[in-house]
This record gives C-alpha cells, structure tokens and sequence, in this order.
C-alpha cells in the first residue's frame, strides 16, 4: 500500500513539473502568445491622430483563371504606423512586404481573388503580413493595412 502511495505521489509531481516545463517553453517561445501577459495585452489603443500612413509600391502578380488565361492583378497598400520610431523600419523591410503580398496572391486564382471583396483582400494580406512576420521572429512595426488600390485585368 505503502509503494502504491509513493509511486502515485512520485507520478503526480512528474506530471506537474512536465506540464509546467512545457507549459513555460510555449509561452516563452510565442507560441502561445495569446495566453501571455505581454505586449499583445499591453497595448493601449491606436490614436488616429498618430497614425502615418506608408504607402508601399504597386504590387503586380500574374494569375490564371480556370480556362487557363492569364490575368494581372495590381495592388497597392499602405501600412499605418503608430510609432515615428518604426516608420524606418517599414520603410527599409518594403521589400519584404512586397514579396509575402506577391506570395500570397500568387497562390490564389485569379477567379478566387476577383470575387473577393477590398475588405477580405485586406484581410487575407493583413494576415499574411502577420504569420510570415512571426515566422522569421520580427515584431510588425506597423498597426493596420490598407488597400488603397486595387486593379484587376
């Protein structure tokens, strides 16, 4: 009875001590940034009277339909930024930001892209921004996206 006790209380604090090791890992790593008491809950809102909008260069991406014809999408975006520090920062990574817009569309048909609406665009490339910015380990300097233009032949 004895070594059944033991072994249950050994078990338990192996379990617990697992758990949090690992628990701490994925919070330390990001990879459970939504649960963290970090930046992304320590951010006050956005003043609008802040904000510098950055225009990036017109992006154009070839895309077939279903027939097999090729069409050309143009889009062109603007990044607000908050913070005067990091407007440099945009600035110097445009490149960056125009290779994941590219990327993204490009995987899409040119069906799919025409029917969406600016707002899902917005969207889709916001998101886009977002994942690939946290794959390479870099903070978004920038607080929103705007599609300012939007060309679809």
């Amino acid at each position: 009875m004895k070594k059944i006790i033991a072994a249950s209380l050994i078990s338990a604090c192996l379990v617990v001590l697992l758990g949090g090791g690992a628990g701490y890992y994925l919070v330390k790593s990001g990879k459970l940034g939504h649960m963290t008491s970090g930046k992304a809950q320590a951010q006050a809102p956005v003043n609008p009277a802040n904000l510098t909008f950055i225009s990036l260069p017109e992006t154009v991406v070839t895309l077939s339909d279903s027939s097999g014809a090729h069409h050309y999408v143009l889009m062109e975006l603007a990044l607000a930024v908050s913070d005067k520090d990091k407007q440099n920062t945009v600035r110097d990574d445009e490149s960056l930001y125009q290779s994941i817009i590219v990327s993204t569309l490009s995987q899409k048909s040119f069906d799919d892209i025409q029917y969406m609406k600016v707002p899902e665009i917005r969207d889709l490339l916001a998101k886009a921004l977002k994942s690939e910015l946290q794959k390479r380990h870099m903070e978004q300097p920038f607080c929103d996206v705007l599609v300012t233009k939007a060309v679809f032949q």
